[in-house]
């Protein structure tokens, strides 16, 4: 990731080698997190979930499934 990072940003931003340090630790922090986040969704109860997790707008998907129509629904992680 590193050497990618270093290319892409070489001689296009004024961004140094401790920068780019930063970004590959941070994303490699963000994705052991989400990697652990994965492992350990799938142990935890329906009832765990439900006190983590909010959904904000379902009424708009219930009116719509009421009504015979379809939704996109979107998450962020």
């Amino acid at each position: 990731m590193f050497d990618e990072l270093s290319f892409l940003f070489n001689n296009t931003s004024s961004l140094n080698q401790r920068e780019i340090n930063k970004m590959v630790y941070r994303s490699l922090q963000i994705f052991s997190k989400r990697q652990m986040e994965n492992f350990c969704f799938q142990k935890m109860s329906p009832n765990l979930i439900g006190r983590m997790v909010s959904i904000d707008g379902i009424k708009h998907l219930e009116k719509a499934l009421q009504n015979g129509m379809g939704a996109i629904l979107l998450t962020a992680h």
